[in-house]
């Protein structure tokens, strides 16, 4: 006595489709993913000289090549600045990017932190195969000046900021009475890990542990949820409030049920652990079962702002001849006890 009672709208928001192709078309795929890899390699985007990649998925931040100077930088003399992304994301994205260097404004450089709003269209899937979307930013030209003696390097960080909704799903089994037995498998207690579909991001559920618990009448559902995070990259509020908070959302598509309740919550958002890649939230509600058992449509979905950066090696900076004429110019008498 089986039934799945699902709403088309979760199944489309949760559940992939899914597809049967011949070998042939797999390696017509797979042969126009090598020709859009060469066609991209080969265009006017340079690429990166360094890439931070998030394990989980996100956007993959780096410095273009020698966009700064790597080696060293003259006084007076100009440079640009220039950021590559690369989008994992199968979503298109808003971001928030933003670039700064070590020296004060007033020697010239980066002003303060100029951040600009870029747009990146989603990555595409082919099959099981993601191609991410590529996008160069330039900055500049900036060049420093009326350097110090004591300022003799430059450090240039960047950093890019995005909001995301991720989701994942898995299908469960509901029963009015967790000891009865049942003529298909219909456990009362699950855990959940390599069966939950979800989406390439930078934060994940790894894990669901489901029990039923038996009241009256009805019955409580019982999920312990385990978020994981990328290695790379923070979980963030906004640019202001770095509290790596997150909010989610619980749904069973098929089956009458009270607001589930998390613990614990701040703010009535999920806390992420900031010493650990992993953290487990205990949620539970009331369920309203019309039937004796059947399997529904258990979703998640988590919304937060998730920030990643990357940073230079310290680079040289090279000041203007200290003596012209055979005098110490004007600006830098001052350092000099004579």
């Amino acid at each position: 006595m089986s039934k799945t009672n699902v709403s088309q709208h979760n199944q489309n928001l949760f559940i992939p489709k899914k597809s049967n192709h011949s070998k042939m078309k797999k390696r017509e795929i797979t042969f126009f993913i090598i020709i859009l890899f060469l066609v991209s390699s080969c265009s006017s985007i340079t690429g990166p000289t360094t890439t931070v990649s998030s394990d989980t998925g996100g956007i993959d931040i780096a410095f273009l090549d020698k966009r700064p100077p790597t080696d060293e930088i003259q006084e007076d003399e100009e440079f640009t600045v220039g950021v590559y992304l690369t989008n994992n994301l199968e979503e298109d994205i808003t971001a928030n990017l933003c670039i700064s260097d070590t020296p004060a404004s007033s020697y010239g450089g980066i002003e303060d932190r100029e951040c600009r709003s870029v747009e990146i269209s989603k990555a595409q899937k082919y099959e099981e195969e993601v191609v991410p979307t590529e996008k160069e930013e330039r900055f500049g030209p900036y060049s420093y000046t009326n350097l110090p003696l004591g300022i003799r390097s430059t450090i240039f960080t960047a950093e890019i900021n995005y909001y995301i909704l991720t989701q994942a799903s898995t299908q469960v089994c509901l029963k009015q009475d967790p000891t009865m037995e049942t003529l298909e498998p219909c456990e009362s207690d699950e855990i959940f890990t390599t069966e939950i579909i979800k989406e390439t991001a930078p934060l994940t559920v790894s894990k669901i542990e489901k029990q039923i618990i038996p009241t009256g009448d009805s019955a409580k559902i019982k999920l312990d949820i385990t978020l994981k995070k990328a290695s790379e990259g923070e979980v963030i509020v906004d640019e202001y409030n770095r509290d790596p908070l997150v909010g989610l959302a619980i749904s069973l598509s098929g089956t009458e049920h009270t607001a589930f309740i998390c613990t614990p919550l701040v703010d009535n958002k999920v806390k992420l652990m900031e010493d650990s890649l992993e953290t487990t939230i205990s949620c539970s509600a009331d369920l309203t079962l019309n039937e004796l058992y059947y399997t529904d449509n258990l979703g998640i979905t988590l919304g937060y702002t998730y920030i990643n950066y990357i940073s230079t090696n310290s680079i040289e900076l090279k000041i203007s001849e200290e003596y012209e004429g055979g005098e110490p110019s004007l600006w830098k008498k001052q350092y000099f006890w004579f």
